[in-house]
């Protein structure tokens, strides 16, 4: 069994979950016919998920089922870690920086003298 990286392909990574679903399989002593069988599919089905890791999502959870490992689908997305960043901001409290405003002086005014400049007398 490879480890899975993001230099995978996506239907390398696909076989490579084929091939861990037909080991599960294989560890629990079942063939591809009697898990078809239970499932009330064709072997084909079976064969195509494994070799190729061909298949719908939907199938690759009864085989879980079958298999007694839909645990493993908690490892895959466990459930809790979903939240967006807004949301997790208002939950923290952390606000956002303020913007600093461009100060405006009224019409008709002069605009104050800074320290940097000399005042004449």
């Amino acid at each position: 069994m490879a480890t899975i990286r993001y230099a995978m392909t996506d239907d390398a990574i696909a076989q490579e979950l084929g091939q861990r679903l037909a080991q599960l399989r294989i560890n629990a002593n079942i063939t591809q016919d009697e898990l078809a069988d239970a499932m009330e599919v064709d072997r084909g089905r079976i064969g195509r998920l494994e070799h190729s890791g061909a298949g719908k999502l939907s199938t690759v959870i009864a085989v879980l089922r079958h298999l007694n490992q839909l645990e493993l689908l908690e490892q895959w997305l466990p459930e809790g870690q979903l939240i967006s960043p807004l949301q997790q901001m208002k939950q923290t409290a952390i606000r956002p920086p303020r913007r600093a405003r461009k100060r405006v002086t009224p019409k008709g005014s002069t605009p104050t003298k800074s320290a940097d400049e000399k005042l004449e007398w």
